[in-house]
């Protein structure tokens, strides 16, 4: 990955709001077979995956992708798990993306998790899960 930042100038201020003033990350192409994979990770487990699958090689929400399970491997659970590590852990769900020599590479992890469609091909009841952690793990205050 590579950062692009706007050389800071005097004129700055003039091009405030157009894209030459703002930051760009620049990323290498990742040929992939139309799906991605999205996984759900609770405290220090990843309780399921999908896999979104588009007709249209863009296997996002937007694009009317179709979940199906995806197994939790252990290359998969141990990505998962140094993934959420890296953020502070909690509740998440983490992209990752298969390359064409078959590894995996996180593209993104989300501190907020779309799961409305995953729970039915996985068979997890993934707001039990997230109920159960957030119960375990809350702090009373008195």
């Amino acid at each position: 990955m590579t950062l692009i930042a706007p050389r800071r100038s005097s004129n700055t201020a003039t091009r405030w709001g157009g894209y030459t003033y703002h930051t760009h990350y620049v990323q290498a192409y990742i040929e992939k077979p139309g799906r991605d994979i999205r996984a759900f990770v609770v405290g220090d487990q990843t309780i399921c995956a999908i896999y979104r699958t588009s007709p249209t090689g863009s296997p996002t929400r937007h694009a009317a992708a179709v979940p199906t399970n995806c197994p939790v491997t252990a290359e998969l659970d141990t990505l998962c798990q140094r993934a959420a590590a890296a953020v502070g852990g909690g509740i998440l769900a983490i992209d990752l993306l298969e390359t064409a020599d078959g590894n995996l590479v996180v593209n993104e992890v989300n501190h907020t998790m779309e799961f409305r469609n995953s729970s039915a091909p996985t068979g997890v009841d993934i707001a039990a899960q997230v109920a159960r952690y957030v119960l375990e793990t809350a702090v009373v205050r008195v």
